[in-house]
């Protein structure tokens, strides 16, 4: 599908691989509904960094922006979708993610930082 523009978190509520920019927003959302990417990173902001951990820790399979044409594209997706490390790594940054924020770990900081600040 091409388009402008695409409900991107309904479209990854079903989707078995993310074609992504490698954007932080997009990668937080990737990992939330476990689907694994393949990035070609768009070159801004932080897209390189954020793409290179994901394919560091497994998340992802880094595209070659320049040089991929047609069939190499298809066969990225394809090792992405036939080889599970991709999704179980997902999985695991999914289930730490969640364990994350059931236990309160950024309420918590952020409760002490205020705590912090109002004693200097």
């Amino acid at each position: 599908m091409r388009s402008a523009w695409a409900p991107q978190l309904r479209l990854l509520a079903h989707s078995a691989l993310s074609i992504n920019h490698g954007g932080g927003n997009t990668i937080h959302e990737c990992i939330h509904f476990r689907v694994p990417m393949l990035i070609y990173s768009g070159g801004q902001h932080d897209q390189h960094g954020c793409s290179a951990r994901m394919a560091y820790h497994g998340l992802a399979l880094l595209g070659d922006r320049e040089h991929d044409g047609p069939d190499q594209i298809e066969a990225r997706i394809e090792r992405v979708l036939a080889e599970p490390s991709y999704r179980e790594a997902v999985d695991a940054a999914h289930r730490r993610y969640r364990a994350y924020a059931d236990d309160g770990v950024l309420a918590r900081a952020v409760r002490d930082a205020i705590a912090a600040a109002a004693r200097t």
